[in-house]
């Protein structure tokens, strides 16, 4: 053997070597890179002896004939291991993404979970609050108000009640507004707790007043005033 295929021998032992340990103890992406990194030396190295070495010129027609196998092998292994790194972390990404996406959906169910039970347990203790409230009115009355006042806080809907909500001195347009402003609570604006209040508590506002529906929205206590009455029952 002369000194060109003593050194090619030795390379091709050395890659075969290299190969071996980084299979062996490496793994995963950090195995991928070194052989991607290995066996595209090999290439630029059997490129570097096509084109320059004066060398091709000794070996035979089957050393020629193995030398190019061994080039054309080099190239489809450096496709193939590229291709599967690309494909890997194309695996890898959709796994993660999947995850993220699973997690982000598990998340958000756990926050509306969470809201619908806060909204759920709000609108009991709303709800708990003005049947109190109603104490003073006749049960038909208060059966009739209450109904209505269910239909409001989950729809928005204003109902007219089932029976006529008769005058009652101990219900001041004060009171009723702190009534109203419960809704609040439940998400319902100013104007419709206004419409509502001028709806069942007819007989105790201004008839056919134009401005009262303003002065309701003006004089009824804000949201945090109606948690304050909340939290005091």
């Amino acid at each position: 053997m002369d000194t060109f295929q003593v050194i090619l021998l030795c390379v091709v032992l050395i890659y075969g070597v290299c190969l071996y340990l980084t299979a062996r103890f490496l793994s995963g992406d950090a195995r991928m890179r070194v052989c991607f990194f290995i066996v595209g030396l090999s290439i630029l190295g059997l490129l570097y002896v096509l084109v320059y070495g004066h060398y091709l010129d000794a070996l035979t027609q089957m050393e020629k004939f193995m030398a190019g196998s061994v080039a054309v092998l080099a190239i489809v292994c450096y496709s193939a291991v590229g291709t599967y790194d690309k494909a890997a972390k194309m695996k890898v990404n959709a796994i993660y993404n999947g995850e993220s996406m699973v997690k982000l959906k598990e998340g958000i169910d756990a926050a509306n979970y969470k809201q619908q039970e806060i909204d759920k347990q709000t609108f009991e203790k709303v709800m708990a609050w003005i049947t109190d409230a109603l104490c003073n009115f006749e049960p038909d009355e208060r059966k009739s108000i209450l109904s209505c006042a269910d239909i409001f806080a989950k729809t928005g809907s204003i109902a007219e009640p089932a029976v006529p909500i008769k005058y009652n001195e101990y219900y001041t347009q004060s009171k009723l507004r702190e009534i109203g402003s419960m809704f609040l609570l439940l998400k319902r604006d100013r104007e419709e707790c206004a419409k509502f209040l001028l709806t069942i508590f007819s007989e105790f506002f201004t008839r056919g007043d134009k401005t009262e529906l303003s002065t309701i929205k003006k004089k009824m206590p804000g949201v945090e005033s109606a948690r304050a009455l909340l939290g005091k029952s």
